[in-house]
């Protein structure tokens, strides 16, 4: 079918066998129907398509359709090809009330598929493989269906890792269409999920409680939406990140929003799971929980009091930056880390052999043997990090951990400042303080050689020396050095750059001999 100029209608009557022939759709604009139902297309060929057209009839040939064109190629019939193998950008354009589920077969790594859709209320279930990125665009005011959830879940045989599955981008194609979104019924964890401007991920049939969806990588627009199912009362977990890769979500995760003003009462237990690192700029309204249960999970958005608790777990990281968290409890577990930048958190933040760095400020702190870094760029306002609690300050044991990289001689600075008026509390032991590396627990304005002095009660760190005057305060600084060597609190040799607390032995050439305790962060 190649002439431009003849009609672009064509009919299909009775049943047409076309033996191993094939059929070439030329040239733009050719319409395929059936003339009454049950006409079909037989045969061993395939469907040549290189240019826009419309299938509407009922094509059995086995060798499927051959898509060349990036133009669109309408779908009118649940058999319009057996298969589809499609180029690079090709687009399909679904326009059926019925199911659909023949299989789709992309150009390989790297190549694009779009497909239109004017609805999801039908069961479209095809397979897709060998293609990077969908683009799905919905051009109807309404919600996508289950089937979109189905969708996902019969890529997952073709998709199993990272690298195998595809960035899928759900697109609003109707303008104003701010109501716009799809069921989540089944599990997308194989799947990178984005969400375009105005889209909202709604968990529409949770009649069940506690049910949970899995999302590989999840990422969206700052006019998307993540939120909660529309039955009140119920809870669903939402688990994000099973990929392992990085991704950033701008838009509003929030409760169903049922109309301009009322949201429903169900929750979110949001959970960041895998190793990669999960980005949320957008507010987080929700009510329900976070849970940082491994990788990294970043909050650069406003956290609401819904949001009742925050729970990092061991070897997970939540970094939070120039935001403001709600009455909510941020709860560390052993092994996981905070990393606080200018961070205001309006309820508590309790840490229990974990750590902790950064600037931030809370109603209170608790550290139980915590490691609480610090950082000193200088020794004037806004020139180092603080911790500041409106009511207290509690400490039992840990490291506080001090790097100083500019001091002003003379100077004092305060790191920890509880405004409750009972200072700093520790209830049971001291924490094990360090500069640059080096023991001052003990050091007082007195100590031979000190360059810093801390005060606990107050949260104070003194300057008592320059960095560049060290080496003539020091009564050891013009000795030889004969030997340096390092061990472990229990007397055992170990290598110098051993992570955590460490004795240095100094012998200098007259024999005189000089131990201090240094910490080290990291194992260099």
């Amino acid at each position: 079918f190649s002439d431009a100029s003849a009609p672009k209608d064509v009919a299909v009557n009775g049943t047409v066998d076309l033996g191993e022939s094939s059929i070439g759709i030329l040239t733009a604009g050719y319409n395929f129907s059936n003339a009454v139902d049950g006409n079909k297309i037989i045969g061993t060929g395939e469907l040549l398509v290189s240019a826009p057209a419309t299938l509407g009839a009922d094509n059995r040939l086995t060798g499927g359709a051959i898509v060349s064109t990036t133009g669109v190629v309408n779908l009118r019939h649940a058999n319009s090809a057996s298969k589809f193998q499609v180029a690079d950008g090709a687009t399909l354009n679904i326009e059926l009330s019925e199911t659909f589920s023949k299989p789709i077969t992309g150009a390989g790594e790297g190549s694009t598929l779009n497909i239109v859709a004017a609805s999801f209320e039908k069961a479209y279930t095809p397979a897709i493989d060998n293609v990077s990125v969908i683009n799905i665009t919905k051009t109807q005011i309404g919600r996508f269906n289950n089937s979109l959830a189905e969708w996902f879940d019969a890529w997952r045989g073709s998709f199993g890792t990272a690298a195998g599955t595809p960035q899928v981008n759900i697109i609003n194609g109707v303008e104003g269409n701010r109501l716009a979104g799809f069921g989540a019924s089944n599990i997308f964890a194989n799947a990178k999920l984005h969400l375009g401007d105005s889209i909202r991920l709604v968990r529409h049939y949770n009649e069940t409680d506690k049910q949970t969806i899995d999302f590989g990588e999840l990422s969206g627009t700052a006019a998307s939406f993540l939120e909660s199912g529309f039955v009140d009362g119920r809870s669903q977990s939402y688990n994000v990140g099973a990929l392992d890769t990085d991704a950033t979500f701008a838009g509003t995760i929030r409760s169903y929003q049922k109309n301009d003003s009322t949201f429903s009462t169900s929750s979110i237990n949001l959970n960041k799971v895998g190793l990669g690192t999960w980005t949320l700029t957008g507010n987080i309204v929700h009510k329900g929980t976070i849970g940082v249960n491994s990788g990294t999970l970043e909050i650069f958005g406003a956290v609401a009091d819904s949001v009742t608790t925050i729970t990092v777990a061991a070897d997970a990281t939540l970094k939070t930056g120039n935001v403001t968290i709600g009455s909510t409890l941020v709860n560390v577990n052993a092994g996981g880390t905070l990393e606080a930048r200018s961070t205001v958190f309006a309820g508590d933040v309790q840490l229990s052999d974990a750590t902790l760095s950064g600037a931030a400020s809370a109603y209170n702190f608790g550290l139980v043997n915590t490691t609480l870094n610090l950082t000193v760029t200088r020794f004037d306002d806004g020139g180092y990090n603080k911790l500041t609690a409106e009511s207290d300050i509690t400490i039992i044991g840990g490291i506080l951990n001090i790097t100083v990289n500019g001091a002003t001689e003379g100077a004092t600075i305060q790191l920890l400042e509880a405004l409750g008026g009972n200072g700093v509390i520790y209830p049971e032991t001291y924490p094990q303080v360090f500069v640059n590396g080096v023991d001052i627990t003990d050091n007082t304005e007195e100590t031979d050689g000190a360059e810093f002095v801390w005060f606990a009660d107050t949260g104070e760190l003194k300057s008592l020396v320059n960095k560049e005057e060290t080496a003539i305060r020091d009564v050891n600084a013009s000795k030889a050095v004969k030997s340096v060597s390092h061990f472990d609190l229990l007397g055992r040799p170990v290598p110098e750059n051993t992570q955590g607390i460490i004795i240095r032995k100094t012998i200098y050439e007259d024999n005189s001999v000089k131990t201090d305790k240094i910490f080290n962060t990291y194992r260099k």
